[in-house]
C-alpha cells in the first residue's frame, strides 16, 4: 500500500511539473510574440487606431452627438460648426452621427465576412490537403472556378441575385474570400501531414478528423490568421463598394460608402459629406493592413531572425 501510494505521488509531481514547463513554454511563446510585434511601430499604431475604432464601433450609441437618421432642412448643407464638427448632409443630418454609425456597419461587416470565408476557406483546404484523393480534385476544382472571378464581380453578382441587404452583403464577400483561405490552408496541410507527429498520431490510433482538428489545423493556422487580418480590410473596402453602387446597405442607413455616393454631387459646395466617411474608410483599411503586417512578422520565424 504505501509503495503504490508513494508511486502515485511520483506520478502526481511528474505531472506537476509537466504541466508547470507546458504552461512556462506557453508563456515564452506569447511573450516571443509581443516582443516581436512591439518592435515595429507602425504595427503598434496600426494595433492602438483599431482598437480606438472598434471601442467607437461598440459605443456608437453612446457616442452619436444626434440621431443619424434624423433629418432637420433648415441645416442642410450646412458647413463644420463646434455644434456640428463634421457638417450636416443634404438632408441636415449630422455627418459626425452618421460616421460613428457607419463605423459599426463596416467593421460588423468586414469581420462577419472573413469569419465565413475562413470558416468555409480552411474547412475545404484541411479535408481536400489531408486526403489528396477525389475529394481533393473536387474541392480544387471548384476552388479554380470561384477564382475564376474576381472579387468584386463575384460579389456584385451574387448581391444582384440575392438581392441588396446587410447578410447578403456578408455572404457575397465571404464567398469571394473562400478560394484563398482553402488554397494557403491545403498548401500548409499537404506540408504539415508529413511531421513526425502526425505519423505518431497515426500510429496511436487517432482518426482522421481528430488529427486534422487536432493536431494539424493549430500548426498551420498562422498564415491564415495573418490572411484573415488583411482580409478584413478587403471585405471592408468591398462592402463600401457595394453600398456606393447601389448593391450594398441601402438609405437611409448609415454605412461609408453609401455616404460616400451621397455626398458626390456636392463636392463644390459640401466637399465634407464624403470626405469625412473617406478619411475614416481610408484610416480604418490602413490600420488593419498595418496589424496584418504586424502579425505576419511575429509569427513568422523569419521575420523574427531578421
Amino acid at each position: 500500500m504505501l509503495a503504490r501510494a508513494d508511486h502515485q505521488g511520483e506520478r502526481d509531481v511528474e505531472r506537476a511539473v509537466s504541466l508547470g514547463m507546458a504552461e512556462r513554454r506557453r508563456a515564452s511563446r506569447w511573450q516571443l510574440f509581443w516582443h516581436s510585434y512591439t518592435r515595429s511601430k507602425a504595427a503598434v499604431v496600426g494595433g492602438g487606431v483599431l482598437v480606438l475604432l472598434i471601442l467607437t464601433a461598440i459605443a456608437a450609441p453612446r457616442l452619436e452627438p444626434y440621431d443619424p437618421l434624423g433629418v432637420s432642412p433648415a441645416l442642410a448643407l450646412g458647413s463644420p460648426v463646434v455644434t456640428h464638427p463634421f457638417g450636416t448632409d443634404e438632408y441636415g443630418r449630422d455627418v459626425l452621427s452618421r460616421v460613428i454609425a457607419g463605423s459599426q456597419i463596416s467593421l460588423t461587416v468586414g469581420a462577419l465576412a472573413v469569419i465565413f470565408s475562413v470558416t468555409f476557406g480552411t474547412g475545404l483546404g484541411l479535408v481536400a490537403g489531408y486526403t489528396e484523393n477525389v475529394v481533393d480534385s473536387t474541392v480544387m476544382r471548384l476552388i479554380d472556378m470561384l477564382l475564376a472571378f474576381p472579387g468584386i464581380l463575384l460579389a456584385l453578382a451574387i448581391v444582384a441575385g440575392l438581392g441588396a441587404s446587410t447578410i447578403n452583403v456578408v455572404i457575397a464577400i465571404g464567398v469571394g474570400g473562400i478560394p484563398v483561405y482553402a488554397r494557403v490552408t491545403r498548401g500548409s496541410v499537404l506540408s504539415a501531414k508529413r511531421e513526425p507527429y502526425v505519423e505518431a498520431g497515426r500510429v496511436v490510433g487517432c482518426s482522421a478528423p481528430r488529427l486534422m482538428v487536432r493536431h494539424i489545423l493549430p500548426n498551420v493556422f498562422a498564415p491564415v490568421l495573418v490572411l484573415a487580418t488583411i482580409g478584413v480590410a478587403f471585405a471592408i473596402l468591398t462592402g463600401a463598394a457595394l453600398s456606393y453602387l447601389g448593391l450594398g446597405i441601402q438609405p437611409p442607413r448609415a454605412e461609408w460608402g453609401l455616404m460616400i455616393a451621397d455626398g458626390q454631387n456636392y463636392l463644390n459646395d459640401a466637399w465634407w459629406i464624403s470626405t469625412f466617411p473617406g478619411i475614416a474608410l481610408a484610416l480604418t483599411v490602413l490600420s488593419v493592413n498595418l496589424v496584418g503586417d504586424g502579425l505576419r512578422d511575429s509569427l513568422d520565424p523569419r521575420s523574427r531572425r531578421r
